[in-house]
């Protein structure tokens, strides 16, 4: 088999959330492997500084949004921008996402709120807004970052787990509606990751011991999550949709 499968020459990429953490990880890895890329966040200057240390690595076109994932009118503009911009979309990364932790009796309903609209109904507007260019096209790829949490539970994160279990079905059903038209619908759950936005959980006073919940015994490095990435936004993926990926050192494997 060759390795041209995996390459991602002459296509356009789209990652919310990435200016930082993971989806600057994934955005990193999309453009080595020969993509253009838009990246987005809700702080320009994070984002466009983001965007021109990413060209200057890869040599790609790169480009950075200032956008909310969770606000209609942003995301249109959004990726019409990426299309105008970069000529067209064939892979978009669902990657934006907030967390708020809470006991239940406690429960800020603002909180509840922001978090599904973010993590629940961002994905939504995003993929609504480039399956619009992809129909037309005969192809695309849609790529939601969910987590490990929608698929076991976790105290104090009642509504992060009940968005990302949502996103991991809404994944399904879009894979199905979408099948015959060219486009794959994809899902990566993460386990727990050492990025910039984890700092304090692994090395802070509150620190959180999720190793012993992990057989491999210790935090994911964000470059271990790009290969499914890139395979899932490649032709190497033709064939799969639909699919739940957890990359999490074994976690959900107990």
């Amino acid at each position: 088999m060759s390795l041209q499968l995996f390459s991602l020459e002459g296509k356009v990429a789209l990652v919310t959330g990435a200016s930082k953490g993971l989806g600057l990880e994934m955005a990193r890895a999309l453009a080595a492997a020969g993509a253009d890329v838009a990246i987005t966040s809700r702080n320009l200057g994070e984002v466009s500084e983001a965007a021109t240390t990413l060209q200057a690595e890869t040599g790609r076109r790169i480009i950075g949004i200032e956008a909310d994932a969770g606000v209609e009118e942003q995301v249109d503009r959004m990726v019409d921008q990426v299309v105008n911009d970069l000529g067209k979309l064939d892979v978009l990364v669902n990657n934006a996402g907030i967390n708020r932790h809470s006991f239940v009796q406690d429960q800020p309903l603002d909180d509840w709120n922001t978090v599904l609209q973010v993590d629940l109904t961002g994905p939504m507007l995003c993929t609504r807004a480039a399956v619009r260019y992809m129909l037309p096209q005969g192809s695309g790829r849609v790529i939601n970052i969910a987590s490990i949490l929608g698929m076991v539970g976790y105290p104090k994160r009642g509504v992060y787990c009940a968005a990302k279990g949502a996103l991991i079905n809404l994944t399904r059903a879009y894979a199905v509606e979408l099948a015959q038209q060219g486009i794959t619908v994809n899902c990566i759950c993460p386990g727990p990751f050492d990025t910039p936005m984890t700092k304090a959980l692994v090395q802070g006073p509150n620190r959180v011991d999720f190793t012993s919940r992990i057989p491999m015994g210790r935090w994911g490095d964000p470059k271990e999550l790009v290969g499914a990435v890139i395979y899932f936004a490649s032709d190497a993926s033709a064939f799969t949709t639909g699919s739940i990926l957890a990359i999490d050192g074994g976690w959900t494997a107990i």
